[in-house]
């Protein structure tokens, strides 16, 4: 009884403790302890970020970014160079809890970029998420919202990027 007592009492914390288990080194430690493998990518520089053909033709490029997320109810007269039309359908994502408020480090992935198909797989296990042919992708866009760069694809009709754990194989 007297120990329940003294646990639930809060008060001086002993230097030595604090120390020796630092919580903000704990969860450090943790962090570091998955170990990445370095991206396969190469350096873009201003004004243009240009890579070479070349590369996308016969080789792939990948970054990190963050997922947020996959919205299969848009419709097809969405227009995707309208800045408004976007961000209105981020919100509404955002209300109905399809998309995450805030970016967190579970959302790590890697896009993969070559001239066949664009690859979204996670940081951490490389599981794949989405995989879309770049004959699908119907429009591309790019917005910067406050902190946020986001890309923002709208694929073709009748198309059905292979989501994660889904075999894509015939029959």
């Amino acid at each position: 009884m007297e120990y329940e007592v003294k646990k639930g009492k809060k008060g001086f914390v002993s230097p030595i403790r604090r120390l020796v288990f630092p919580k903000a080194g704990r969860r450090a430690a943790f962090r570091t302890s998955v170990s990445r493998r370095p991206l396969h990518s190469m350096p873009l520089y201003p004004p243009d970020y240009l890579i070479d053909p070349q590369i996308l033709l016969c080789d792939y490029l990948e970054k990190e970014v963050k997922f947020l997320g996959h919205l299969t109810w848009v419709t097809s007269s969405l227009n995707p160079s309208s800045r408004d039309e976007l961000l209105q359908l981020l919100d509404t994502a955002r209300q109905l809890k399809e998309l995450p408020l805030k970016t967190t480090a579970e959302q790590d992935s890697i896009l993969s970029l070559s001239a066949r198909c664009l690859l979204l797989t996670w940081r951490d296990n490389e599981e794949l998420i989405l995989r879309i042919p770049t004959h699908e992708i119907a429009a591309a866009s790019y917005l910067q919202d406050d902190a946020l760069h986001l890309l923002v694809l709208k694929t073709g009709l009748g198309v059905d990027p292979v989501p994660a754990g889904v075999d894509a194989s015939p029959g």
